[in-house]
């Protein structure tokens, strides 16, 4: 049986094209920060603070991870939408986090959660994408339904939340 759930999977995701996806992103990322960074000048007033660690901001971070990570199950057709504002305001958070505080205390703050975060949240988008071309492939299938093809990722998708509650976790109590 063990066998089977790698089987299913490895077939089910391109490993490969995930890493690759992955460091996509994360060019993505530097590159529209570096863009914000020099084009873009922020006045005194725009400032960025670090919270203070609590259960209240653990609770807060869960509650927009998953929103987030909902909206791109349920609404994987408009996955690239998500994806593209997704880039936008991580990379300006970035940007402003690194105006005000410097380059290497936002890194420090970033890195310790963003090492399960950027890969889980990568994983999913990657998902959606797998279902937004299923979707589109399928739209004139009226025997195919939407919401198998989201079971079908069952597995991934719950280990997605389950990582999505750790990350948090570290975000809200540690970094």
């Amino acid at each position: 049986m063990k066998h089977n759930f790698k089987f299913k999977l490895t077939s089910l995701i391109n490993w490969k094209h995930y890493f690759y996806f992955i460091l996509v992103y994360l060019a993505i990322i530097v590159g529209l920060t570096a863009f914000f960074r020099y084009f873009f000048i922020l006045d005194s007033n725009y400032i960025s603070e670090f919270k203070d660690h609590s259960v209240q901001n653990v609770l807060a971070i869960l509650y927009h991870n998953i929103l987030n990570f909902l909206q791109y199950i349920f609404f994987a057709p408009l996955m690239p939408i998500l994806f593209f504002l997704d880039c936008i305001t991580t990379s300006w958070a970035i940007n402003v986090s690194i105006l005000n505080k410097g380059i290497l205390p936002s890194l420090m703050k970033l890195f310790p959660h963003g090492f399960i975060e950027i890969p889980n949240f990568c994983l999913y988008v990657y998902i959606s994408y797998l279902l937004m071309k299923e979707f589109y492939s399928n739209i004139k299938n009226k025997n195919h339904s939407f919401f198998q093809s989201i079971v079908r990722y069952k597995k991934l998708l719950v280990s997605n939340f389950i990582l999505i509650i750790v990350a948090a976790v570290i975000e809200g109590l540690i970094t």
